[in-house]
């Protein structure tokens, strides 16, 4: 899904059909002393320094044993956008056959190929004929 934001008339429009000037007018009923004060967030950071941090932190916790799963598996970056981007619709196909599809496929390609190896008896009228010199 696509991110379209508000434009400043869309807000405006918004503002006027609750009766407010500004978003701010909309908190004035909540007592300054139950508000929420400045938050206090960190700098933005990329993808990689993200993962460093969290697996520092996740080196803090202690596992008692050690899992031997997943043997062949080795540590790569895998950017988050690779999922998005293949998650796509438009990445998968429009018609996947379903399991009973298959198997009607299949006893066709059979009876196809068994039609074909078999002589019907219009082939045998063709045989006997030019046997016979007909």
């Amino acid at each position: 899904m696509t991110y379209s934001p508000h434009t400043e008339a869309d807000r405006a429009r918004m503002l006027d059909a609750v009766g407010v000037a500004s978003v701010d007018d909309l908190f004035d009923d909540i007592p300054t002393a139950v508000r929420a004060g400045p938050w206090s967030v960190p700098p933005p950071l990329v993808e990689q320094e993200v993962r460093a941090e969290l697996a520092r932190l996740a080196g803090r916790n202690r596992i008692p044993e050690v899992s031997f799963l997943g043997a062949g598996v080795y540590r790569h970056l895998i950017p988050s956008v690779v999922g998005e981007v293949i998650g796509r619709p438009k990445f998968a196909t429009s018609y996947t056959p379903y399991q009973p599809e298959a198997r009607t496929a299949a006893g066709i390609s059979a009876n196809r190929s068994s039609t074909e190896a078999t002589p019907t008896a219009s082939s045998m009228r063709a045989r006997s004929a030019s046997v016979c010199g007909e």
